[in-house]
């Protein structure tokens, strides 16, 4: 406990004279230490970011604000849990090294894309088809779902369906194309997470012109050219 210690000199012992009289000032002696408070602004933050912390500190003999310098607990570079303290301070004021502190806990975390697919893969040109992605806390594996924010699958806004458990996109192409779909954006209204990482492929889906499938539509245009091209060569040697 902090306290003040008076201190003053009660006697002298001289060998080598034997005096005894002796005049000597006295003094006054705090022992004292610093108490912090720690608060955290978001429990649960993007891997490798630094917390927001709250920091106040007090000597204890008196009560007034703490001046110099605190240190804490590096952060967390991967998923995972730990708390967050104080380990060192520099007291700019009396020099002191001592304190006590409060620890407070922090998540580090990341969504993962964990899983992906579509309704079909290879389809007539014009016919829609549903791409499909599942998403989750990596600290936990709690589905990311409507309830928690948004996700986007090649720059468009996905529709949650709760029967499916599915972040969906609903896409079609008129042309024959073959198109690869990724998540390509996260909005996270529960934490305010804004790093992501995909541990599943990409969705490719092929449209291919009705009734041919197989052939490109360049391939069919040739084809068409061609067969053209040896009607006019016949009508013109007849």
């Amino acid at each position: 406990m902090p306290r003040k210690v008076h201190v003053s000199v009660l006697g002298i012992i001289d060998p080598q004279y034997g005096v005894s009289s002796f005049e000597a000032d006295s003094f006054e002696v705090i022992y004292d230490s610093v108490k912090f408070n720690i608060s955290i602004q978001d429990t649960r933050i993007n891997v490798g970011d630094v917390p927001r912390l709250s920091v106040t500190g007090v000597y204890l003999f008196d009560s007034t604000s703490f001046q110099g310098h605190i240190e804490v607990s590096d952060p967390l570079n991967d998923v995972g849990v730990s708390d967050i303290c104080i380990v060192k301070i520099t007291d700019s004021k009396y020099g002191l090294n001592s304190f006590s502190s409060n620890i407070v806990e922090c998540i580090w975390d990341t969504i993962q894309i964990v899983e992906g697919g579509a309704s079909e893969s290879s389809v007539n040109t014009g016919d829609e088809v549903s791409v499909w992605f599942d998403a989750e806390y990596a600290y936990d594996s709690e589905p990311f779902t409507e309830e928690d924010g948004k996700l986007f699958i090649n720059g468009e806004e996905a529709t949650w369906d709760s029967s499916s458990n599915h972040w969906i996109l609903s896409v079609s192409s008129d042309e024959p194309a073959k198109i690869s779909y990724s998540v390509t954006g996260i909005t996270d209204s529960q934490y305010g997470l804004t790093v992501y990482q995909s541990e599943t492929d990409e969705v490719e889906v092929e449209w291919k012109i009705t009734g041919i499938p197989g052939f490109s539509f360049y391939a069919i245009m040739l084809g068409f050219l061609l067969v053209s091209y040896t009607r006019l060569l016949r009508q013109k040697q007849v």
